[in-house]
């Protein structure tokens, strides 16, 4: 049987093995027995958050992807996506529209260059975001 260990600082019910309340932070006697790495590797595994995005591989993604680079960071972007996504579509019937239903060259140069617009954009986003804004995805979940 187990025995029940509280923390000298809070009170709060601790495992055997822990060597840090995980309410306050307080060291435990654990603590003063284990190797140092041991204390690090704890401390990363309960902040390392898997569904964290990288920096590096987003800005990669919007440089050879574009808009589609707003489905690594989706659930933040997924306003982002869809419109980066259906504005040259959009765009090219508004033209089509505009000249009585007929196709003409120039308007495929309209869908490309908002295309690119939307592109040029999917990057500055993924760039300019902190580090912080990819260690905490999902979490922040915020649009800028």
């Amino acid at each position: 049987m187990e025995k029940t260990k509280f923390c000298t600082a809070c009170g709060n019910s601790l495992v055997e093995n822990d060597v840090i309340c995980p309410k306050c932070g307080s060291a435990t006697k654990k603590f003063f027995q284990t190797p140092q790495n041991a204390i690090q590797e704890v401390a990363y595994s309960e902040s390392h958050n898997p569904e964290a995005k990288d920096k590096t591989t987003a800005v990669l993604l919007a440089v050879f992807l574009g808009v589609w680079s707003f489905l690594y960071t989706f659930r933040a972007d997924a306003r982002a996506f869809w419109l980066g996504l259906f504005a040259p579509f959009v765009s090219m019937v508004l033209a089509v529209l505009s000249t009585g239903g007929s196709f003409m060259g120039w308007q495929i140069i309209i869908v490309l260059f908002v295309a690119a617009v939307f592109s040029v954009l999917a990057i500055v986003r993924q760039a300019t975001r902190t580090l912080e804004w990819y260690a905490r995805y999902p979490d922040n979940g915020s649009i800028r």
